[in-house]
């Protein structure tokens, strides 16, 4: 029955959350039991803990003898997230390069290789997908156990954001050259032209994706 409960806990922090992160709740709107209730079919136990996990993510704000409500991310702090995955994946570049694995290499190599695939065919979602497993394979190369902690947040939204056709057909070509730039500097062990290459690309989805 423990389990049982767990598992509806989860199913239901991760149903909320996703619908938090799409904007299926405006701003500010308030998220009474009532309301959770009638949508998701659970009880107030459930609620209660994911509140806390949610208000510690800075989704929902909580608001003593008023309630929980929806705060969402703001275009700057969206910007902000990019800017913190910058620095924090521009260091796993350099320790994946230092630490990384022949096989691990190989591995990369082979995600880019589909990547190409899937651009070929025009398939943005797919092409987002491995593009994510790319970068999380960097961070793994990167051996740092508090880094891998810190970046599966961040991609975790950006694969949940990736529902909405996050990428455009338009911008598979940059989105792939890019990510060419990230491996070729990773494989000549070249930290500058790797990390260069990377920027360039935080740079693109911002510029083209946050307003």
């Amino acid at each position: 029955m423990k389990n049982n409960n767990s598992a509806l806990w989860q199913k239901f922090y991760e149903d909320l959350r996703r619908d938090i992160l799409l904007s299926n709740f405006q701003q500010g709107q308030q998220l009474t039991e009532a309301l959770l209730t009638e949508k998701y079919g659970v009880s107030r136990t459930p609620i209660r803990d994911a509140f806390k996990s949610l208000e510690r993510e800075g989704l929902i704000e909580i608001i003593h003898n008023r309630g929980a409500f929806v705060r969402g991310f703001s275009r700057r702090e969206k910007r902000d997230m990019f800017d913190i995955w910058y620095d924090l994946e521009t260091r796993a570049i350099e320790w994946a390069i230092k630490r990384g694995e022949k096989e691990e290499f190989e591995v990369l190599q082979e995600l880019y290789e589909v990547l190409e695939f899937y651009t070929a065919k025009l398939d943005t979602q797919k092409v987002m997908h491995i593009g994510l497993s790319f970068h999380e394979q960097i961070i793994k190369m990167a051996r740092n156990h508090v880094l891998s902690s810190t970046m599966e947040t961040y991609i975790d939204y950006v694969r949940i954001l990736n529902s909405q056709e996050f990428l455009q057909v338009s911008e598979l070509s940059y989105f792939l050259k890019y990510h060419r730039g990230i491996l070729e500097g990773m494989e000549e062990r070249d930290i500058t032209a790797s990390q260069g290459a990377f920027q360039e690309l935080i740079k693109f989805v911002k510029n083209n994706h946050i307003l």
